[in-house]
């Protein structure tokens, strides 16, 4: 069986304030009830990115809060997973 290293933290690419991105240390979360928790390999910028980043999305109060954690398209592998996951097992890779 894999054993997974999971750190306390991990660095998040944040969206603190329109047009400012900073990069943070952030709690790793843990997966609840139906969730899974993923290390992700890689990331990529989406086209809504940017107008995002900008402000371009503030009639639909989106992001609804600050600092808001950036990273949509993504390929990984599952690490842990939460109750009642049965699907998914920690090794899978996986993509969103």
């Amino acid at each position: 069986m894999d054993t997974y290293n999971i750190p306390e933290t991990m660095k998040a690419m944040t969206l603190v304030a329109y047009d400012k991105l900073e990069l943070a240390q952030v709690p790793v979360p843990k997966p609840g009830p139906g969730e899974v928790l993923c290390r992700i390999k890689s990331v990529a910028i989406c086209g809504s990115d940017p107008k995002m980043i900008h402000g371009g999305y503030k009639f639909a109060n989106w992001p609804p809060y600050f600092p808001f954690i950036m990273g949509h398209e993504w390929a990984g592998q599952i690490v842990a997973v939460g109750e009642g996951v049965k699907d998914f097992v920690p090794g899978d890779r996986v993509a969103g």
